[in-house]
């Protein structure tokens, strides 16, 4: 212990790797706490980037954009279905719609995508 001529003495501890800094009023209540708690810094790694792709083939996009209308499609033949399943004749006109809706919409598309890679619809 040392003595610091005001008669306080303060108790400082050579032990541990921790600060050794002790604060006014810690030193004059007779309490031996740091000055400063230092809190471990939690040092985050930067975000990692996903590896770079490929750019995608046109026989991959023109793939892509196929399956995308062969999803359409079923989807509205579900729906009709669904329609249809009350058997009423205007649910199975409904139902006849929607598939000429689906099915008149899906064509030009794909001969659209048919035609970007060098083939006919016809």
């Amino acid at each position: 212990m040392a003595s610091s001529g005001g008669g306080a003495s303060l108790a400082i501890d050579h032990d541990g790797p921790h600060d050794s800094t002790v604060s006014a009023s810690a030193a004059s209540s007779g309490t031996a706490l740091p000055a400063r708690q230092r809190k471990p810094v939690a040092i985050k790694p930067p975000p990692r980037r996903p590896p770079p792709t490929a750019a995608k083939t046109p026989h991959q996009l023109a793939l892509e954009q196929l399956q995308r209308i062969r999803k359409q499609t079923l989807a509205a033949f579900l729906n009709a279905q669904w329609i249809a399943a009350s058997g009423a004749p205007s649910g199975r006109q409904t139902a006849n719609s929607t598939i000429q809706s689906a099915l008149g919409s899906a064509q030009p598309r794909i001969e659209r995508i048919l035609a970007s890679m060098g083939l006919s619809g016809h």
